[in-house]
């Protein structure tokens, strides 16, 4: 793919990889340099820029990138360090030191992390009733600015989008995770609550969706009924099993709630067949589930989200 095509945050990481995996690092890194305002945010930029340099053979230069972000703030989880990427400095008293401090900010992070959110309200006035509510719950490793980026068309059809963040850290700074669904179920009830406070909503129409593990909380809040809510939508929906999804929507009336699940046909297998064994066994307890199966994309949202998200509410909504 010529650089001309390179866009967006996806189309860089795509370009990147493609030459890392052929190991021509300094390519990858050519890009990064010149590209990279289009990635999430400084840190994102700044750890690839310390892995290619690293992979280069620039061991100063990785190290002065890793320590300027430290010098900011920023952290990476002992794993990211960890990888064989850096396995040309593991010994380097510096690059030590470095590992050190950044598990430090971690462990700084974790104590001070809250709950935060992210509110989108619609540009016209609430109806009578309030407002429909979609609340979008990032995905592991992600956070509620770009959550709440990729879910914000709703708000063109009168929706108000929530983009809750989770006081979970996850494996750099800035990015969170809701590895404890029990924590997480606690945090959204309580923000869900703040949010029918501050604004007026429709109860009738409140909707759940996330991406990846966040699909699967925003599912499990919905199945569990930890919140009226009419259904959800998942995107590349990500989970262990989808025997707690199951096992909680047993328990409730099938026609209160509707789900709609958006797979990419290019999802890692067992992701793609935990998706269909869930729409499958939900549909059989007769919660009306729609498979949007997309052929040719891997575990990311698609370009057309705004238009998929538009469909999967209106399906969600039916009754």
């Amino acid at each position: 793919m010529p650089n001309a095509q390179i866009v967006d945050r996806k189309s860089l990481v795509r370009e990147m990889f493609i030459h890392y995996r052929a190991g021509e690092y300094a390519d990858a890194l050519g890009l990064v340099e010149q590209h990279g305002d289009l990635l999430s945010d400084d840190v994102e930029r700044d750890w690839y820029r310390t892995v290619l340099r690293a992979r280069a053979g620039d061991r100063a230069g990785s190290m002065r990138v890793l320590r300027t972000a430290l010098d900011r703030g920023a952290w990476f989880d002992e794993s990211m360090l960890q990888d064989s990427d850096f396995d040309q400095l593991r010994e380097d008293p510096d690059f030590k030191n470095l590992y050190s401090r950044s598990v430090a900010l971690k462990q700084q992070a974790a104590a001070q992390a809250r709950p935060e959110l992210q509110l989108l309200v619609p540009g016209t006035p609430a109806p009578a009733g309030g407002y429909p509510l979609l609340v979008a719950l990032h995905g592991n490793s992600s956070n509620a600015v770009l959550t709440a980026h990729e879910w914000a068309g709703a708000t063109a059809r009168g929706w108000l989008v929530a983009a809750p963040q989770s006081s979970q850290v996850g494996r750099r700074h800035g990015l969170f995770v809701w590895n404890d669904s029990n924590l997480a179920t606690l945090e959204l009830k309580a923000q869900l609550a703040a949010i029918e406070r501050s604004q007026p909503v429709d109860p009738t129409r409140v909707v759940f969706g996330g991406f990846s593990l966040g699909a699967f909380q925003a599912a499990l809040m919905v199945l569990q009924r930890q919140a009226a809510s009419q259904g959800f939508v998942m995107v590349s929906p990500g989970m262990p099993t989808p025997e707690p999804l199951v096992e909680a929507a047993r328990n409730i009336d099938p026609r209160s709630v509707r789900g709609y699940v958006l797979l990419g046909g290019d999802d890692a297998p067992q992701a793609i067949e935990n998706a269909r064994r869930l729409v499958t066994a939900l549909n059989d307890i007769g919660i009306r589930t729609q498979l949007d199966e997309l052929p040719g994309l891997g575990h990311e949202y698609p370009n057309v989200f705004e238009t998929t998200l538009e469909g999967a509410l209106e399906f969600v909504l039916q009754r």
